[in-house]
């Protein structure tokens, strides 16, 4: 029997024009990373290394799907993850630091406890998202859709919130000295225990 050969192509990276060979094998035809089938996936039990093998080889992760893994503690530092699906995803006390999650699917993620210092999650999908307690330090959020994520105890010190829509996000207690939120919307957050004069710039506490 011939080994399961993906139906995805890779487009970018070192094996750009080449049939991805990852699995197990869905239904489409796609493997488990790439397929759009709306379904519980059946996650190889070494998922993490294989990912952090990829990462440390500069390997591609494009339109990679990967809702609801479990990756806790996983480290994918300086990853290229832009616009990966990673909903529902627990990433809590992952190594993500200088990421690249630029328009990634982060919607109801964990992220409690990791470290995302100088990542890129630049309009970025982020709600109902738990960063609580996540380490932010000089990440871009820019125009990122946080609303009603839970930021608390976070450190947002000099990061670039620019834009994007904290409405109803938690940021209770969380360090934003030298923070950017230049236009950003914070309608209806929660903001006890924060020093918004220590932000670089306000944001717009009453736009919708």
């Amino acid at each position: 029997m011939s080994a399961f050969v993906c139906r995805h192509t890779w487009r970018s990276g070192p094996d750009t024009g080449k049939r991805c060979n990852l699995g197990p094998r869905m239904e489409d035809g796609f493997c488990v990373f790439h397929s759009e089938l709306d379904e519980e996936r059946p996650y190889p039990a070494d998922i993490s290394a294989l990912l952090e093998e990829r990462a440390r080889r500069g390997l591609s992760f494009e339109n990679f799907r990967l809702p609801d893994a479990k990756l806790r503690r996983i480290n994918l530092t300086g990853a290229d993850l832009a616009g990966v699906d990673l909903s529902g995803v627990d990433l809590s006390l992952s190594q993500l630091m200088k990421a690249k999650l630029a328009k990634a699917d982060l919607t109801n993620a964990f992220l409690f406890g990791a470290n995302l210092q100088e990542s890129d999650l630049s309009g970025a999908f982020l709600l109902g998202a738990d960063l609580a307690e996540a380490d932010l330090f000089g990440a871009s959020l820019r125009e990122a859709e946080a609303f009603g994520a839970d930021f608390r105890r976070a450190n947002l010190a000099v990061a670039d919130c620019s834009g994007a829509d904290l409405s109803e996000a938690t940021l209770s207690e969380a360090n934003v000295n030298g923070a950017n939120f230049t236009s950003a919307k914070l309608a209806d957050a929660l903001l006890d225990g924060v020093d918004m004069s220590r932000a670089a710039s306000k944001a717009d506490l009453t736009a919708e």
